[in-house]
């Protein structure tokens, strides 16, 4: 699956504002300008990146559709912002510390309104992007003003250290927020929404297998900060991958069988090459996951795996109230095989009470893979 270009819009220059970003550290070595660039990653996501020699390690404040929003320079003077973007029009302002925002990005703006694009420096894509970067001056108002010019608590920021392997991400949360708090994660592109509470040090954890070159989330800290990120799988080609998702507080066993071994399950025997490589016990909030990877060419092409899903807390001989009326489970599954993505969704019927389940009404086979 090739990955989708991204989107750069026209870089802007906003000549006297580095001096007004970090007055205590202007000078002779601030008469550089601030660059702004602006990019789509996705359809819909923007990053903003503020490059300005004279704010390394300062807060650069923004707003996005009203919300004051900021993030720490690093150690050059550049702070990147990534957003998602909403249905209707975004736009996103860079903050002075006068309180007067610049609108760096709005996709209102009508097309006669873009700056040129210079094609040697960069070339437009295909598509044309639907926002665009300006320079235009807006007086914010005095209490947004006043908010953004106050120092933030150590609350206000989440720091995301992402591990990525093979497009299976083990991401980081670190915060200056207290432990015992509830992380939010979404991935909006598939709905799903996950749960982690902070441990002492104010981190959560979480493990997000992906199905999509990029994939866009958005982590919330309870009480605090909010921030997005794009995760990227590079080579999804690489990985035979299968997502089990689903709601209810129930625990779904993701089965795949491979030639003479069981892949997946907790039953998992013979010579298996593909792994489980997220387990979930059905006991948290939000959205549930189990996936199974095989790499490529763990198994011949043209291999036939054949996927099932058991549910564990109804059992082989269900009783109430994991039986009869009302304890059917929907599920989606994902299915990355190479490098394109399918997805479907299921139901078990309500098994009924008291009766030993068959073993083809014990673990549901709900696919076929073929591989390629």
């Amino acid at each position: 699956m090739p990955r989708p270009p991204a989107r750069r819009l026209p870089a802007l220059l906003l000549a006297p504002l580095a001096a007004v970003l970090a007055p205590q550290a202007a000078g002779a070595a601030c008469g550089e300008p601030v660059r702004v660039e602006v990019e789509r990653p996705t359809r819909g996501s923007v990053e903003v990146r503020v490059d300005d020699p004279c704010a390394p390690g300062r807060l650069v404040r923004f707003v996005h559709n009203g919300r004051p929003v900021a993030r720490l320079a690093d150690e050059a003077g550049r702070a990147v912002l990534f957003r998602l973007l909403g249905d209707g029009p975004d736009a996103i302002g860079l903050v002075d510390e006068a309180g007067n925002v610049r609108t760096v990005f709005d996709e209102a703006a009508p097309a006669d309104a873009r700056p040129p694009v210079s094609r040697a420096a960069a070339p437009p894509p295909p598509e044309t992007a639907s926002g665009t970067a300006r320079a235009t001056l807006l007086a914010a108002p005095p209490a947004l003003g006043r908010a953004l010019l106050q120092d933030l608590p150590p609350c206000r920021f989440a720091m995301l250290r992402p591990e990525n392997e093979d497009g299976l991400v083990r991401l980081r949360v670190e915060s200056g927020c207290p432990g015992g708090g509830v992380v939010r994660l979404e991935e909006r592109a598939h709905g799903l929404r996950l749960y982690a509470r902070l441990d002492e040090k104010g981190g959560a954890g979480f493990v997000l297998p992906l199905v999509e070159v990029a994939t866009p989330v958005e982590v919330e800290v309870e009480g605090g900060p909010q921030t997005e990120a794009s995760l990227i799988f590079a080579d999804p080609e690489r990985v035979t991958r299968v997502v089990l998702a689903w709601q209810d507080a129930v625990d779904l066993d993701l089965v795949v069988h491979e030639p003479g071994a069981v892949g997946g399950g907790r039953d998992a025997a013979g010579d298996a090459k593909g792994r489980i490589e997220r387990r979930d016990g059905g006991k948290d909030s939000g959205t549930k996951l189990e996936s199974y990877a095989l790499p490529a060419g763990g198994l011949p092409s043209g291999t036939r795996l054949r996927v099932a899903v058991v549910n564990r807390t109804a059992g082989r001989r269900p009783a109430p109230p994991h039986c009869g009326a009302g304890s059917g489970v929907a599920f989606r599954l994902f299915t990355l095989l190479g490098g394109t993505l399918d997805e479907r969704r299921f139901a078990l019927p309500p098994p009924p009470c008291g009766v030993a389940l068959a073993a083809s009404a014990y673990e549901r086979a709900v696919s076929d893979l073929r591989l390629r």
